[in-house]
């Protein structure tokens, strides 16, 4: 009888465990659209990245929490332009190069021209 209750209340904790951790899915990420200028060698410009999910809404997601949630930026060429963890893009030699950036699942790029 004890062992039997015993087990009832663990299944009773794991359940109740079980219920509290779910969370609400969020909805999935059809697109990226990147938004920015190209800054000229030796300065900086910040970069917005917005995502189009599948039920047609859009998200700003460039200030979602870098390294966790949020966007991750690259720059396919750091020796033309580097990319901050929060989309702020340097110049750095002048040339064409890729800024990329993945949120999720998705990801996209803008090739831009640094003078």
């Amino acid at each position: 009888m004890t062992q039997r209750l015993i087990s009832y209340a663990s299944l009773l904790v794991i359940g109740i465990l079980a219920i509290g951790c779910q969370t609400t899915p969020s909805p999935t990420v059809k697109s990226l659209a990147l938004a920015g200028s190209a800054p000229a060698v030796g300065a900086a410009k910040q970069f917005t990245v917005t995502a189009t999910l599948v039920d047609g809404s859009t998200k700003d997601v460039t200030n979602e929490t870098p390294g966790i949630a949020g966007p991750f930026w690259s720059s396919a060429s750091t020796t033309i332009a580097t990319v901050s963890a929060t989309g702020v893009v340097t110049g750095v030699a002048p040339g064409s190069v890729a800024i990329v950036v993945r949120y999720r699942s998705v990801t996209t790029n803008m090739v831009i021209q640094i003078n």
